[in-house]
């Protein structure tokens, strides 16, 4: 999976997640590529890009989604395409993740 850079201000950060979502265990590619202090900021995330997903992409998001809470910040998916779509109907996590439909309706939340 790649992270390519949307946007980047002071008051959010916007990235897009590309091609198949297998993240490794216990790696952390938002640290890796933002550092540590990213899990305090409102991050934006964009799931067009992604073509698969397993349980490493899925164990990723709900992990990020954990730290961002304890640590202050805020993460909102957006633009979920349909293979990543069916997984999220299946686990349910629509109930744990913070999903938009667009961009700018991920932009517009506080």
């Amino acid at each position: 999976m790649e992270l390519a850079i949307v946007g980047d201000t002071p008051a959010v950060l916007r990235v897009a997640c590309i091609g198949e979502m297998c993240v490794p265990p216990r790696t952390e590619p938002l640290v890796e590529r933002y550092g540590v202090e990213v899990y305090k900021r409102r991050v934006v995330i964009g799931l067009a890009g992604v073509t698969f997903m397993d349980s490493g992409g899925i164990n990723w998001l709900v992990t990020c989604q954990k730290r961002f809470l304890t640590h202050g910040g805020r993460m909102v998916l957006h633009s979920v395409p349909e293979v990543v779509r069916k997984v999220f109907d299946l686990l349910n996590l629509w109930a744990v993740l913070k999903v938009v439909a667009t961009e700018t309706d991920a932009l517009a939340l506080p």
